[in-house]
């Protein structure tokens, strides 16, 4: 179970990315993305390496920011997780 909460909290959907020199901020105040939780995603899914640089909650708004080699091009993250995160009160 740890491992997979570590998982999770390592794919999370980001709010701000900082690409390699470049900053760019995907914050979205009227975004409703959640968090996927389906195990053939969650085993598939791409795990390209980027770092964690910090995490922040307020309200209900998680932002991360990330250390990524992508370029500075857009990129969009998702958070996922394996089904059995279904009805956990963590990801509620």
């Amino acid at each position: 179970m740890n491992k997979q909460l570590l998982i999770l909290g390592i794919a999370i959907l980001l709010s701000a990315v900082v690409l390699s020199g470049c900053v760019t901020s995907i914050y979205d105040n009227n975004s409703q993305k959640s968090i996927i939780l389906d195990d053939d995603f969650f085993q598939n899914a791409s795990r390209d390496p980027f770092k964690i640089i910090n995490i922040r909650l307020e309200v209900d708004i998680l932002e991360i920011n990330v250390s990524y080699s992508g370029g500075c091009e857009e990129h969009e993250f998702s958070l996922f997780g394996p089904s059995s995160f279904k009805g956990n009160s963590l990801v509620q």
